[in-house]
């Protein structure tokens, strides 16, 4: 009987290195992959962040070169008295300017990762792996 416990322990035990080495001979084979399938993710993903940024610039751009047409234009304003256009005018200034400040600095943000990637994609996954682990 314990011939047989110590046969099936030995056996369990084989089993369990044959499949230990048979996962670390294919984590061995894919990891290169999978970081260059990562690596390619990161980039594209920051290069269509960038480029829906550099829209959203553009589009503000637009936006406040029609405003500022359309409230050069407007005599009365809202309230018949002219106030109305230039508390319009203000608001719309501000609201626009922080929008372009927050969407400029995301642009930055996106095209330093792209950088990142491709100047040095070791350090890049350093950064990524530590960002992971929580430190």
């Amino acid at each position: 009987m314990n011939d047989q416990l110590q046969q099936a322990l030995s056996s369990i035990v084989t089993k369990s290195i044959s499949g230990i080495d048979t996962g670390v001979d294919f984590l061995g084979r894919e990891i290169p992959d999978v970081i260059r399938q990562l690596l390619m993710f990161k980039a594209v993903y920051a290069a269509v962040e960038l480029v829906i940024l550099v829209v959203c610039i553009t589009a503000i751009g637009l936006f406040a070169k029609v405003m500022s047409k359309a409230l050069a234009q407007e005599k009365r304003g809202f309230f018949h008295d002219g106030y109305g256009v230039s508390v319009m005018a203000a608001v719309t200034a501000i609201v626009l300017g922080i929008l372009s400040i927050v969407f400029v600095v995301a642009a930055f943000a996106d095209l330093q990762t792209l950088f990142n990637i491709w100047l040095a994609p070791k350090i890049y996954l350093i950064g990524y792996a530590a960002k992971l682990a929580g430190k």
